[in-house]
């Protein structure tokens, strides 16, 4: 919750001031900030799975079965075998 406020102060920000012409400068700064916010929110909710990986066994143990059915399922049907040729003639 507390990293959305950032980026909430912001587009509320972005609205008040929209009818103002900015400087160049200005814009850049704006967008550096409103770059910023956005980083700080997608690591927030990508920091979850971190922190549920290291904390919790029982996710952990899901994870590893999770990610070994996808390489299982992706793998299974790479098999090199020796194929029989008809000579037709």
């Amino acid at each position: 919750m507390i990293p959305i406020i950032p980026f909430a102060i912001i587009n509320i920000y972005q609205v008040v001031t929209s009818s103002i012409v900015k400087s160049d400068y200005r814009l850049s700064q704006e967008q550096l900030v409103y770059t910023i916010a956005n980083i700080i929110l997608y690591v927030s909710y990508a920091s979850n799975f971190y922190v549920y990986l290291i904390s919790a066994s029982s996710y952990r143990k899901d994870f590893r079965r999770l990610v070994l059915f996808c390489y299982r399922r992706k793998h299974a049907n790479n098999r090199i075998g020796i194929m029989s040729r008809e000579n037709k003639s």
